[in-house]
């Protein structure tokens, strides 16, 4: 499985919201194959992944909204913000059980203000949970 940088947090406090219903469904089965395999290895890439795939923008290598080069440059923002506090680098593979450790071990969700400040989902708290709720598993 592929996953860029802040996909790796969002995948942690899904709840079935998304941009369009098929997006939805996409990232509940990425949800569902974190949850359900065996502790699967995950690429972490830089741009778009396996979430992006049923972006209803993405065009080409940008899964920003409408295509938008300068919406997908913000994204890559998030994404190197993201790895950068977790101590990951884009290119590595690594098991799910880790990924899940090292945000135990280096977020808390208030740090989501600084790791991801324009993302419009943040105020609905549902990364946070999901941090929170790893914090708490670990």
């Amino acid at each position: 499985m592929k996953l860029r940088g802040h996909h790796l947090l969002c995948v942690l406090g899904f709840k079935g919201m998304g941009y369009s219903q098929s997006f939805i469904d996409n990232m509940a089965e990425v949800v569902a194959q974190l949850r359900d395999s065996h502790d699967p290895s995950i690429e972490i890439v830089d741009g778009p992944d396996d979430i992006c795939l049923a972006a209803p923008g993405r065009v080409g290598d940008s899964c920003g909204h409408s295509g938008r080069l300068d919406s997908e440059a913000r994204v890559r923002d998030h994404d190197l913000r993201v790895l950068k506090w977790l101590g990951v680098a884009s290119g590595t593979l690594v098991e799910w059980s880790r990924v899940k450790k090292m945000v135990a071990e280096r977020m808390k969700p208030s740090d989501l203000a600084l790791t991801c400040p324009s993302c419009p989902w943040r105020p609905l708290g549902v990364c946070a949970e999901g941090i929170e709720a790893v914090r708490n598993d670990i």
